[in-house]
Order: structure tokens, then sequence, then C-alpha cells
């Protein structure tokens, strides 16, 4: 493959040719049946939606949303596209909200926002500190790595949620905010935010929540009937949140984002610089951003509506609970956490996970396995429905084929770079 400018131009059909062979690799491209195989980074409704977004991201793929005045398509797209998630998060009249390009940047803001606050309001002597799980999002300890800050993460409890009291024990005088994730990505299970909000509260800190896994897919399994703890901008003492679009929201990646509890706290969220000449002002980190992938989702959620994402999120829902009964009725398999959503982790004390892992891969499917502690995770979409009876067999027959030493692997772990 060529890695120089070529000395003439390229036909299209040579272009698409080198492109697909730069792609030959890709899970979708190695598997005829990947969407429904994959558990990770790909979050599948049908073709038809995919179309939809996609014809939505070309007509605007020339918009930028830095020039709201040249492009004020992309501006009303946007301010449609908070509102909606300020009302599924049960935004009040003062909240607010921001689109971002991925739940990294969504949490860099929400840490951004917590460190300017807290110099606006309760300034610490030392470096701003903010009291994380060790199960929330390595993307706090990314922004604090570029901000300056300090995060303090903790273990969690033996229920794979954030343990409140030892947090509340490891506030210090620089302590300035926390975190809790709705839900976490390695358990599935949902911090209990409602105390975090009491101790944030209580010390005067800011509380962010991680959404990006269930901001945009929590309100319709609780709308389909599902038992779905509070995390959101109703809970008292949350000061912002991040929720992905491109994850439930089924949009194209690129598209997320942080709402805020009050609009008087986004001063401390935005970039602002003047000099003579021109005033600089982005409300994220990204200054120039595509109105590509914002259309993408406000396409798809137009196309979805309300009723079509509490059927998506039934279907998530009934998928997440046949792999739990089926590791529950398992005596070689340990349920890790308490699912709540759509993730499901498992463990087991007699086999080995990565060997099951294997089998799984033998048969088609592409499961994750990590270290510490050892585990299968699954995070299931609506794709995943039609082939779950199926799924779940091959889980049962894979830990048969390694209790009987038929399948087995050498330890080893993907690496999240989510």
């Amino acid at each position: 493959m060529a890695r120089v400018l070529p000395k003439s131009g390229l036909g299209r059909q040579a272009i698409g040719q080198l492109l697909d062979e730069m792609r030959s690799a890709d899970v979708d491209m190695r598997h005829a049946d990947w969407s429904d195989h994959v558990f990770m980074y790909v979050f599948h409704v049908n073709e038809e939606v995919s179309r939809v977004a996609e014809d939505a991201y070309v007509k605007f793929a020339k918009t930028d949303a830095l020039g709201p005045t040249d492009f004020p398509s992309v501006a009303e797209i946007e301010s449609d596209l908070v509102a909606i998630a300020l009302d599924l998060l049960h935004g009040s009249e003062t909240a607010t909200g921001s689109v971002t390009t991925g739940g990294t940047e969504s949490i860099f803001l929400g840490m951004k926002t917590a460190r300017d606050w807290a110099a606006a309001n309760r300034p610490v002597p030392g470096t701003p500190e903010v009291i994380a799980p060790d199960t929330a999002h390595p993307a706090f300890s990314k922004a604090a790595h570029y901000l300056g800050m300090k995060l303090t993460r903790l273990p969690e409890g033996p229920d794979g949620q954030a343990d409140v009291e030892a947090m509340a024990g490891a506030i210090t005088r620089d302590t300035i905010g926390l975190v809790g994730s709705a839900p976490q990505f390695w358990y599935g299970a949902f911090d209990p935010i409602g105390e975090l909000g009491e101790l944030a509260e209580t010390h005067d800190l800011w509380l962010h929540v991680d959404g990006c896994m269930g901001g945009f897919l929590a309100p319709f399994a609780r709308k389909a009937g599902y038992p779905i703890p509070d995390f959101d901008l109703a809970v008292p003492g949350v000061k912002s949140i991040s929720a992905d679009m491109h994850k439930y929201g089924f949009a194209l990646k690129g598209a997320s984002v942080i709402v805020l509890s009050d609009v008087e706290n986004q001063q401390y969220q935005v970039f602002d610089w003047q000099d003579q000449h021109e005033r600089y002002l982005t409300p994220t980190f990204s200054g120039t951003r595509s109105g590509a992938a914002m259309a993408a989702a406000w396409a798809v959620m137009q196309y979805l509506g309300e009723d079509g994402y509490v059927q998506l999120a039934d279907s998530i829902m009934r998928s997440k609970q046949k792999l739990v009964d089926c590791v529950r009725m398992n005596e070689d398999l340990v349920l890790l956490g308490e699912p709540e959503l759509s993730i499901v982790a498992f463990g087991s004390d007699t086999v080995d996970v990565f060997s099951i892992a294997k089998a799984l891969e033998s048969r088609g499917w592409l499961p994750n396995a990590f270290k510490g502690p050892d585990m299968i995770h699954v995070r299931f979409t609506p794709a995943h429905e039609p082939v779950m009876d199926r799924f779940v067999a091959d889980v049962e027959a894979s830990v048969d084929a390694v209790r009987r030493g038929e399948v087995v692997a050498e330890g080893r772990s993907r690496t999240y770079t989510g």
C-alpha cells in the first residue's frame, strides 16, 4: 500500500479498491454476520436505520457547527439534540447542554467544568481532586492528566457498585468532585447515584454521572417497564451527565452530549477568548465540529421516535436476561456484579474464561475477554435478540468443551480503548 501522495490522482474505482483492501481485516469485512456476533464498538439496529443515518451524514458533510450564523441548520439540530437529551434525563428549565464528538470529550468537559466551577466558587489550596470508583471510565484519568487535576480511584464494593462510604472517607480539603456511572462499563451495574448526590450536596462537591452507556437506553428501558435506578438530573446533587448518542441512540460515531443541571455553570465549560481582532468562543474542546454526525443522530431519532426506542430497549433487555439466566443456571459460571441494563460480565471459579472465549470464537462469536478479574464481557444491541438462543447454547457448549479439556487458550485479554 502506497504511503506517499501519488504523482497523478487515482480514479474513484481504484480508490475504492484500495480502501476495501485496507479494511479487509475489519470485523464487518471478515464476518458476514458481524453485527449480531460482535459485542463491542458496534451498536446496530438494522440496515434501514443505518441508511437513514448515512443519508443525513452525507447531506451535512460540508457543514461546521463552529459557524452557527453560516450554518443555522446545524445550530438548530444541536439545539434539538440537547433538548431531547434534557427531556430524557429530566433536566429542569435551567438545564442546558452541548453536543460533543464522543464520550471522552463529554467526560473531559464534565471534569473541566467541575474544575473551573470550584476555582470560582470553592477554591482549594492544592491540586483539584475528583474521587471515583475503580470502575469509572479511563477517560476520567485521561481528563485529569490533561487538566492538571488529581483523580483518586477507590475499589468498588463487592456488588460492583461504587463504595460510597469509602468515597466519603477519602474526601480531603482538595476534593472538588465525585464520579458515578449509570451504568459502569465493566459489570453493567449502576452506581448508587442518589447516595453520591447526597454526599456531593453535604460537602458542596460537583457530581458528574457518566451515562455514556445508559443515557440513551435507560430512560426507554424504564418506559418499557424495567426497574431502572434513579441516575439523572432529577437526582439532587447531580450537576453534569455525559451520554453517547452513538451508542444506544444508534447514531453514527462522533455524537455525544454533556448536559448541565444549571445553565449558570456553562460559563465554566466554555472557552472564551478575545483580542482586538475577534472573539473566539467554543462550548466544547473541539473548534470545528462537523454537522454530519449531529444530523445523522437527529435523523435516527426522528426515524425511530419514542416508541421505536422503547421497543429496541425491550429487545435489548430480553437478550440480556437470557444470558443472565444461562449464567446463573450453569454451575461453572459466576455472574459478576448485577447487570441492570445491557451489559453482562461473567467469570468462573472452575474453568478458564479465556478458553471459553476461544471456544466461542470457534463457533463464530467475537466475545470480549478481560483480566482482573478474568471475565467474559457481553454488551447487547437489538441485533442480538434473533440469535440469542443459539448464543446461550454455544456458551453452554463452550463451557462443556473447556471442562472436558478440548479447548485450551493462553490467558489473554483485549485492550479496551472505548
